[in-house]
């Protein structure tokens, strides 16, 4: 989807395998496989949208 936006915008050059968008349970995902159970996501929004995630957590 976000290949079809980029396209739309102008940006084509932008696209392809060598960026991948991570989901918020993507990320969760992530943290449980690294061990990792005391953490805080904060997600950054404009209009709305999430524009990306901030990750804290507490060393184990």
């Amino acid at each position: 989807m976000f290949d079809k936006y980029l396209t739309m915008v102008g940006k084509k050059w932008a696209t392809g395998d060598y960026m991948h968008l991570l989901s918020l349970q993507n990320i969760k995902s992530l943290l449980a496989d690294a061990d990792i159970a005391k953490y805080k996501i904060w997600k950054n929004k404009l209009a709305g949208f999430t524009l990306d995630f901030v990750i804290s957590w507490e060393k184990q």
